[in-house]
């Protein structure tokens, strides 16, 4: 099957079906999230010549080539699981990459590390030794907050973006788990802290939700539902400790977000985490 890139000057193409001015396959039009790459065996029927502004050609080129930016898959590499380097690890950092791939539909070729025995390729890269990590304009950077900002600059389609009023929901939440979760002392406040976190992100997802930028998923939601899984299966675990019922606007964002296609793809099992969790327990 032989695939095609092009850009026409002097003239347009049109659909048989829809008899738009773009290349389309099965009658959908090409926008600037789409690949280049269009199977020549796809098209249904013949497409009809017809002439087209100077603007319309241009319009054309560059939605032609902006998609083929999208067509090299980008590299991440990502925690494996601990006692399992083939299977994907359990780093809410690395999942959060992942998801925002998996929303905008960017191909990906993801590689797994042993952090616990990390080669030594991957320290030569990357000396700090952290995950995750992309390739980038022919470098590799770290830091899931960097990592998925260049995501949305590079591939601006579907939107991400969360409000900057709303940007910080939730993002104690985490921390609050943490120090519970490692607590020997049930009376140091760290379950009351982190109730009262839960509970205010009950409160403004009841004002604001389903999700926190409103209808429509952002990154705020890609950043926080990894956390949330791993507050809810690491205290299972080692605190036999769930989340309050009465908290039913959190507990239904969690189902939300947990039973979205993309996080299941890229979500590490709970086993994982429970692993994951046990060197911080001692």
């Amino acid at each position: 099957m032989k695939s095609i890139i092009a850009v026409f000057s002097g003239s347009s193409f049109a659909c048989h079906r829809c008899s738009t001015s773009s290349l389309c396959v099965f009658g959908s039009r090409l926008s600037s999230s789409s690949l280049a790459s269009v199977s020549t065996s796809f098209h249904p029927g013949p497409l009809r010549q017809r002439r087209s502004s100077p603007a319309q050609r241009g319009r054309f080129s560059r939605v032609i080539s902006m998609a083929s930016i999208a067509v090299e898959p980008v590299e991440v590499l990502v925690k494996a699981a601990t006692g399992e380097p083939e299977k994907l690890g359990d780093c809410p950092f690395c999942h959060r990459v992942l998801l925002t791939l998996e929303e905008k539909g960017v191909p990906y070729d993801l590689k797994l590390v042993d952090l616990a025995n990390k080669p030594d390729w991957f320290v030569e890269i990357n000396p700090e030794g952290k995950v995750p990590v992309v390739k980038h304009e022919g470098k590799w950077v770290p830091d899931s907050d960097v990592i998925t900002q260049i995501i949305e600059e590079r591939y601006p389609e579907p939107p991400l973006q969360t409000p900057a009023d709303k940007a910080s929901v939730g993002s104690k939440v985490f921390s609050s788990f943490v120090k519970f979760l490692k607590s020997k002392d049930s009376s140091d406040g760290s379950e009351e802290a982190l109730v009262a976190e839960l509970t205010a992100l009950n409160v403004y997802l009841k004002e604001n939700g389903p999700f926190i930028a409103g209808d429509k998923i952002t990154a705020a939601d890609l950043s926080l539902a990894p956390k949330l899984l791993h507050l809810k299966v690491a205290l299972a675990h080692y605190k036999k400790w769930s989340i309050p019922s009465d908290l039913t606007y959190l507990n239904n964002y969690m189902e939300a977000v947990h039973t979205r296609e993309s996080f299941v793809k890229t979500k590490a099992a709970d086993e994982h985490i429970v692993a994951g969790w046990q060197k911080h327990m001692s």
